[in-house]
C-alpha cells in the first residue's frame, strides 16, 4: 500500500465519520426520522448500544474506496476531487437506496432521495478534504 493511499484513506474515513455524524445525526436527524418507517425505529440500536468497531470500519472502508478511486483517476485539484467524490457517492447511495427501497419498507421515497442527495454532497466534501493529503499521482 502506498503512502498516498494510506493517508487519503485514513483521512477520508475520519472525515466521512465526522461528517456523517454531523449531517445525518445532527442536521438531518429530524428529516430522516420523519421519513423512516416505524419498523426501522423498532430494530435500530440505541446510541448507547452502537457497535463502534463496525461503524469505524465501515467509514474507513469508504475512505479507502474513495482514496483508491481518486488515485486511480489521478484526480487533481479541488474541483476534480469534488466531482469524483460526488459521482462515487451518488452512484453508491443510489445503488444501495434503490435496491433497499425495492425490497424493504424502511423509508419513503422522499427520504430515499434525501439520503442520495446527502451522500452525494458528503462524498464531495470528503473528497475535497482528502485532496489536501497525499498525492493522487503517487
Amino acid at each position: 500500500m502506498n503512502k498516498s493511499l494510506l493517508l487519503k484513506g485514513i483521512t477520508g474515513g475520519v472525515v466521512y465519520f465526522l461528517l456523517g455524524w454531523f449531517v445525518w445525526g445532527v442536521l438531518l436527524s429530524g428529516f430522516m426520522e420523519t421519513h423512516t418507517r416505524d419498523a426501522v425505529a423498532a430494530i435500530s440500536r440505541a446510541d448507547a448500544d452502537m457497535v463502534w468497531w463496525a461503524m469505524i470500519g465501515g467509514c474507513l472502508a469508504y475512505g479507502f474506496l474513495l482514496a483508491y478511486v481518486l488515485i486511480s483517476r489521478k484526480a487533481a485539484g479541488l474541483t476534480d476531487h469534488a466531482i469524483t467524490g460526488a459521482i462515487l457517492g451518488f452512484l453508491m447511495s443510489t445503488t444501495f437506496d434503490l435496491m433497499t427501497y425495492s425490497m424493504m419498507d424502511m423509508t419513503d421515497i422522499v427520504g430515499m432521495v434525501g439520503d442520495i442527495a446527502t451522500m452525494t454532497v458528503v462524498s464531495a466534501i470528503t473528497a475535497v478534504i482528502m485532496s489536501f493529503v497525499g498525492h493522487s499521482g503517487d
